[in-house]
């Protein structure tokens, strides 16, 4: 399946439109606006205001079937900011939902062998090795027709928090052993070795 990706960043500059309001416009047209609500409500508290949407996603697929998948930049990055980030402030809706408690512990756990147990239990925030831009944490939300909210995925930007590429080589494969994925984590480094 085909995906488009679009920054409104440009856009926004060009129109003096915020890059929320331009994606909130692309949500309506998509039908995805009840599932919108909550982000847009969240990213202007001030709770919520260190997450930024950055670019949207969408299938090339028909309209009834498109999901959109928004893409924000959370700055926060210990691990109470980024569950924050992806229960959009403990929204019981989402923080009570199944299928996020589910990711909230998958996230949990990559973060304890990435960063050690006390950046878990003491909630440390990570140190970046440098200050470009892509410092942070990556969260899209993926919104779908027919789902009631949005389910949030986490992406963690190892080159700027993790201590190197063996490590996290070594870490990638004991959770893929922890989570039942045994020829994944059996496999991995040595296909990424192999693969450089």
């Amino acid at each position: 399946m085909g995906k488009g990706y679009f920054w409104p960043q440009l856009r926004s500059r060009l129109t003096g439109v915020s890059t929320t309001d331009l994606i909130s416009n692309c949500v309506k047209r998509l039908g995805l606006a009840e599932q919108w609500k909550p982000i847009a409500r969240y990213i202007t508290t001030p709770t919520g205001s260190c997450t930024s949407p950055e670019f949207v996603a969408v299938d090339t697929v028909e309209p009834s079937r498109n999901r959109l998948k928004v893409y924000a930049r959370c700055s926060a990055t210990n691990l109470s900011g980024v569950v924050s980030a992806m229960t959009l402030g403990n929204q019981p809706a989402l923080a009570n939902h199944a299928g996020i408690q589910h990711a909230i512990t998958n996230v949990t756990h990559l973060w304890r062998l990435m960063f050690g147990q006390d950046a878990v239990d003491n909630d440390v925030s990570l140190t970046s090795k440098n200050s470009i831009y892509t410092k942070g944490i990556v969260i899209y939300y993926d919104l779908t027709p027919g789902r009631a909210i949005p389910m949030p995925k986490v992406y963690i930007p190892v080159r700027h928090y993790a201590k190197n590429d063996a490590h996290v080589c070594e870490v990638m494969s004991e959770y893929y052993r922890n989570i039942g994925f045994i020829q994944s984590g059996s496999t991995y480094q040595e296909m990424v070795e192999r693969a450089l």
